[in-house]
């Protein structure tokens, strides 16, 4: 999925004519101009439609395109105002609109835009607990930079979307973007309003928000929701599972929905059907036999569990000797060889001379590892079992500082 500035619907309009033409004739889209909230964000003026999704004037004239298509199908008897519907994916030119595999949804929390550090402090951590619901839930990846957290700017390099608080005047509690809006409009924004008491679970507000983040629509807008619930258009989506009045994706409507706003098996069901199983549930394995950790980094922890051994071998007595428990860290050692071994194969064909440089360097522990356990081998008679067996202890001169 390219990355773009311009929306979908902007591209339809610029590459048809006749389409451009229907919108300027079009009754319901000048009523949707005239009667929709609208908010500024950055100098562009959004409308709220559906209650927490933001669209530009582009997407508001094809969503009311669509709007009166299925009210026309409706008329004719052509569309099962019955039919139960489940999850809704999103559809563009046939295809699921997705994440693509592998993709980290990074994020940072901009400290500037909220009102109070108590404020800022509540959106990280309900943002931590929503994300890792949806990690557990399906095969995604978000990842916070909490570095860019202090960002003076509202847009920093390096996030693929930001979270900041907006005064949108309680027209919304949270407002989110989908896979396949533009790249200036990826924001979860965040109302006064979410501070407040309600009876809505916060942290379940963003489990919902980041449920649009994913590619998923309201569940609500359904024709199996009861008549109450607001009914919007269907156009561009995919079932992806039957109706849920509990779902994440439900606002409080009709006596159903869940103010909790927590995912449901049904939600797992149809987002797994998007992106698959959860990450933490995989083994990855490569084509060259090597091992892939969940967030992509080859078995790092084994390069982590050597150089936690290297560091005993240097710690210092207090007499200026270094002393250790060379039968421990050498039984540790040859535990974890083989496999360090075949990482750093691997490591070591990436052409990247960094990434050499620091294979370089493990190789050189691994040799200092295995000259003191040789050297402790032959230390040691057979009649020194039993001392072999318990704590040893080599003396060798202190490193230099």
């Amino acid at each position: 999925m390219s990355q773009s500035t311009q929306s979908y619907a902007a591209q339809m309009l610029n590459d048809n004519a006749a389409l451009r033409t229907k919108v300027e004739h079009s009754e319901e889209f000048a009523a949707l101009r005239d009667q929709r909230p609208t908010i500024e964000v950055d100098g562009e003026t959004l409308y709220i439609v559906e209650g927490d999704e933001v669209k530009d004037e582009d997407q508001l004239a094809i969503y009311a395109l669509e709007r009166e298509t299925l009210q026309q199908a409706r008329e004719l008897g052509l569309v099962d105002v019955v039919q139960e519907r489940g999850l809704l994916g999103m559809r563009e030119n046939g295809q699921i609109v997705r994440w693509a595999p592998g993709t980290a949804l990074t994020y940072c929390v901009l400290r500037s835009t909220f009102a109070t550090q108590q404020n800022y402090q509540m959106a990280v951590e309900n943002m931590r607990r929503a994300t890792k619901d949806w990690e557990a839930t399906c095969g995604i990846k978000f990842q916070h930079l909490a570095n860019l957290d202090q960002s003076t700017t509202i847009t920093p390099q390096g996030v693929l979307f930001t979270v900041r608080q907006l005064d949108a005047g309680g027209r919304f509690i949270a407002a989110s973007f989908f896979p396949n809006d533009p790249v200036q409009r990826r924001k979860i924004l965040i109302d006064n309003s979410y501070f407040r008491p309600s009876r809505f679970d916060k942290v379940g507000v963003l489990r919902h928000e980041l449920g649009h983040v994913l590619g998923f629509r309201h569940e609500h807008i359904r024709s199996g929701a009861p008549p109450i619930c607001p009914d919007e258009e269907t156009v561009g989506t995919i079932e992806l599972t039957r109706y849920d009045p509990q779902s994440v994706m439900h606002y409080f409507c009709g006596g159903v929905g869940n103010p909790a706003l927590g995912i449901t098996e049904l939600d797992r069901i149809g987002a797994q059907r998007v992106y698959g199983a959860p990450l933490a549930d995989s083994r990855l394995i490569e084509a060259t036999g090597g091992t892939v950790s969940p967030d992509g980094e080859q078995d790092r922890q084994l390069v982590e569990e050597l150089a936690a051994i290297e560091r005993s071998l240097e710690e210092v007595g207090s007499d200026g000797a270094a002393a250790l428990d060379v039968g421990q860290a050498c039984r540790q050692y040859n535990q974890i060889k083989p496999q360090i071994g075949s990482v750093l194969g691997l490591v070591e064909m990436v052409p990247i001379p960094q990434v050499r440089q620091i294979a370089g360097i493990v190789r050189f522990l691994m040799g200092v590892a295995d000259t003191a356990c040789a050297l402790d081998d032959r230390g040691f008679t057979d009649g020194d079992a039993e001392r072999k067996t318990s704590q040893s202890r080599l003396r060798q001169p202190a490193p230099r500082r």
